[in-house]
């Protein structure tokens, strides 16, 4: 990656150089110096204790200088940068740093780092077209926990595509579950398990979209009853389809 800022330094200065490095940026060739950042140190307390730890030291150093900072992780094996924490307000004073085998690098270029030409939200690596979409995303963005959103890869989707092969059934079923979110860290990965809460299905007429039944229950046992009812709407319906109705005979 070239767009993290490596300066020559004892390995548990990398903290305090990375930021001095944000915040008061070396000209020219001499981005790699430690000597172009040393006059700097004096003006901000750094954590007296090293290696600095994540995230306690350098949230204290936040509240002691006023600096804001944002610190990414990378996955070696997967090969990605994802977030470990972000601020919802970034001060004046602001720096975002890369975290890679408990040692900080400076990230000097956002986009670059993420091969991305758009506007990237910080907090979730999502890039948008324009900068307006951008502020109205972060309007909620902001709030949520920090976290890459990893799509899956090309190859690994199911889709349907036997439409011809479909036939017309005289009825159907809709349905949708309500699920509460249940929060799950698993080696680093931030999951939101979805554990059924309560569902809706109606049965449908084709031909002529009316609603036949409603069916809502909500509770643990939701997805088991959600089955005995499919189970019993089949042999129903199939009951519906086999009756035999009488012709009308009219008057010729």
């Amino acid at each position: 990656m070239s767009t993290p800022v490596y300066a020559k330094m004892k390995k548990n200065m990398c903290f305090a150089f990375s930021v001095i490095a944000g915040l008061h940026p070396a000209r020219g060739n001499h981005k790699d110096r430690a000597t172009s950042y040393r006059p700097y140190l004096s003006e901000y307390v750094f954590p007296e204790t090293f290696p600095v730890t994540f995230p306690k030291d350098v949230e204290q150093f936040e509240r002691k200088n006023g600096v804001t900072i944002n610190v990414y992780g990378y996955d070696k094996e997967e090969k990605f940068v994802y977030p470990l924490k972000v601020v919802r307000e970034e001060c004046e004073k602001h720096v975002d740093l890369l975290l890679i085998d408990f040692h900080f690098v400076l990230i000097s270029n956002f986009n670059a780092l993420f091969q991305s030409r758009g506007h990237l939200c910080k907090r979730c690596t999502i890039a948008f077209t324009e900068e307006r979409i951008l502020a109205d995303h972060m309007m909620l963005c902001r709030d949520q926990r920090v976290a890459k959103t990893v799509y899956p890869k090309k190859g690994e989707t199911l889709s349907f595509a036997g439409e011809h092969l479909m036939s017309e059934v005289p009825f159907y079923c809709v349905y949708d579950f309500e699920s509460i979110l249940s929060p799950c860290l698993d080696k680093g990965n931030v999951y939101e398990d979805h554990i059924p809460s309560s569902f809706c299905l109606v049965v449908v007429r084709a031909s002529d979209s009316h609603v036949v039944q409603k069916h809502i229950f909500r509770g643990r046992n939701c997805v088991e009853v959600f089955m005995n009812l499919l189970r019993r709407l089949h042999d129903e319906i199939l009951g519906w389809i086999h009756v035999i109705a009488p012709i009308e005979m009219t008057e010729g």
